[in-house]
């Protein structure tokens, strides 16, 4: 088979209602030497005979049908049969702009990853554009503040808007965790820009975020601390790698894995249908043992719930009890008091 300049990597999992308009908007691409691999993860709707249908109209598209895996298991069977010289990763509820692989493939660069800006439809109505500042910058120390500024951005997370080099994917032996069901998408992120030289970015809205109410992007899921850590412990390698940590860095990181740990404490909240009060207390317990004081940095000694976190389950246990008879007593959770130190 020959060689394309992009592959395109679709995962799909039962998003019959959304399928056609995220095809088309392939199908369109004002670039045209690319291949979309849409690897079928074992829907049990209709996405199967639509891909076939496009895979008719189109040569371009290759299908590829499995088994329920994940979308870990998907996205590296589609980079086991990849021929691209740049991967891009595209969602099956989601739809690209016109000139997607077009602004993103002229801002590449060899040992590179390319980026651009993206909205985000929420289920509310509610518009929300995530566009990246940066312009193109070296990965090195002397760039420690735009690395980090698109860190906090949340636009180094996901896979998505970003054109990859898959000789650098393949050189390092570079897949997506297959036993990480959260955060995955992290890892292989910072593991790639282990490797990366420069970042291009494009400042424009490229790609559009389309949150649906069984999509593993909307469901408000915590996972285990120990899921978390291994998130954490990927961006840190990265920075400690790259010479790159510096102070500016360890406050956002701190602050990042401060707010992650947070959100996992009060999970605790939905465990009242499910456990006991001591059953409940044990769950946090253990989640608060395994937290990783090096993620903090030392930097949020002053917010009210850092020794707490590090030292009294039982304290933060109660807190989240009383948020509980609040909620019970008035219908709502207050936000000033469930993001205290926030």
């Amino acid at each position: 088979m020959s060689r394309v300049d992009v592959s395109i990597i679709l995962s799909v999992y039962n998003r019959e209602k959304y399928l056609c308009k995220c095809l088309d908007s392939i199908l369109y691409q004002s670039f045209t030497d690319w291949e979309c691999l849409v690897v079928d993860d074992g829907s049990t709707d209709g996405c199967s005979a639509i891909a076939e249908e496009y895979a008719k109209k189109d040569s371009r598209f290759r299908i590829f049908h499995q088994e329920n895996g994940g979308v870990s298991a998907a996205r590296n069977r589609g980079l086991d049969h990849a021929t691209g010289k740049y991967i891009s990763f595209v969602d099956s509820d989601d739809f690209i702009d016109i000139d997607y692989l077009r602004a993103l493939y002229e801002r590449m660069t060899t040992n590179g990853l390319s980026m651009g800006g993206l909205k985000v439809s929420h289920l509310n109505g509610e518009m929300q554009e995530r566009l990246p500042i940066a312009d193109c910058f070296l990965v090195d120390r002397t760039n420690e503040q735009k690395l980090t500024d698109l860190y906090d951005s949340w636009l180094l997370y996901a896979p998505v808007c970003k054109l990859y080099d898959r000789n650098l994917i393949e050189a390092n032996g570079l897949r997506f965790c297959k036993e990480i069901n959260y955060g995955e998408d992290v890892v292989f992120n910072f593991t790639y820009l282990l490797y990366v030289d420069t970042i291009s970015v494009v400042q424009k809205l490229l790609y559009n975020v389309v949150k649906v109410e069984n999509s593993l992007s909307y469901i408000g899921k915590v996972s285990p601390m120990r899921v978390h850590n291994a998130n954490f412990e990927a961006v840190v390698r990265f920075y400690k790698t790259k010479n790159i940590l510096g102070e500016y860095s360890k406050n956002i990181i701190g602050g990042r894995y401060f707010f992650w740990t947070w959100m996992m404490c009060r999970s605790v909240l939905r465990k009242h249908g499910e456990m006991s009060f001591a059953e409940r207390y044990r769950y946090l317990a253990d989640a608060m043992s395994e937290i990783n004081k090096e993620y903090l940095f030392n930097s949020l000694k002053g917010y009210f719930l850092y020794s707490l976190l590090l030292k009294s389950p039982l304290s933060v246990f109660l807190y989240f009890e009383i948020a509980y008879l609040c909620y019970k007593l008035t219908g709502k959770l207050s936000a000033e008091f469930m993001n205290v130190g926030l």
